[in-house]
């Protein structure tokens, strides 16, 4: 990702991936993932911008909970488009881009 907040840095096998999930949704990711709950059973990963100033706290762990009820552990995306460490919800105190990935690959509903 970019300063800029693109996503053109994202690594090529994760920009490329059919099974992907892009979210920048200023502050409502709960309701948009809610939304999705069918739509995450078919994703492998998904890139959530993630903000305390806009969900609060309980508003970050709650998204991770959903996150985490869908399959998917939490990772931090580099700028850089690189997959970095494990991230657990009370570790969220600034915007930032979250890699979500499922352990076992989505399987297709068709």
């Amino acid at each position: 990702m970019t300063e800029d907040g693109n996503f053109e840095a994202l690594s090529p096998e994760l920009a490329s991936d059919e099974r992907a999930l892009i979210v920048d949704v200023e502050g409502f990711e709960r309701s948009t993932i809610r939304g999705l709950r069918e739509t995450l059973r078919r994703v492998d990963h998904a890139v959530l911008e993630v903000s305390p100033e806009w969900l609060g706290v309980d508003g970050v762990e709650e998204l991770f909970g959903l996150m985490s009820e869908a399959g998917f552990d939490a990772f931090q995306l580099r700028l850089d488009g690189t997959v970095g460490q494990a991230v657990r919800p009370e570790a969220v105190t600034t915007q930032v881009n979250v890699l979500f990935l499922r352990a076992t690959p989505a399987r297709s509903l068709s």
